[in-house]
């Protein structure tokens, strides 16, 4: 049986390979980042820029709630054991 960091490593491979790069048109791109490796370094460098941004930071969390909770990880059980 997998252990809480390695389905959590599945849903960030999935992520950066299928959504960031992966697709019809990578989000990367749709987003103006450009394309492949390079664009996704550049999305990420702007969200870094913008991690402390309490509303940025506030939207980010919550929505990788929301992928781990649908991917399975219930996260609220992390530590509590």
């Amino acid at each position: 049986q997998m252990d809480m960091a390695q389905k959590h490593h599945i849903v960030q491979e999935v992520l950066v390979n299928e959504v960031y790069l992966g697709g019809d048109k990578p989000l990367v791109e749709d987003c103006g980042f450009g394309s492949g490796a390079e664009g996704y370094v550049r999305m990420q460098c702007v969200m870094a820029e913008h991690q402390s941004d309490p509303l940025v930071a506030q939207y980010i969390g919550t929505a990788m709630m929301k992928l781990l909770t649908a991917a399975g990880l219930d996260l609220t059980s992390v530590g509590s054991s």
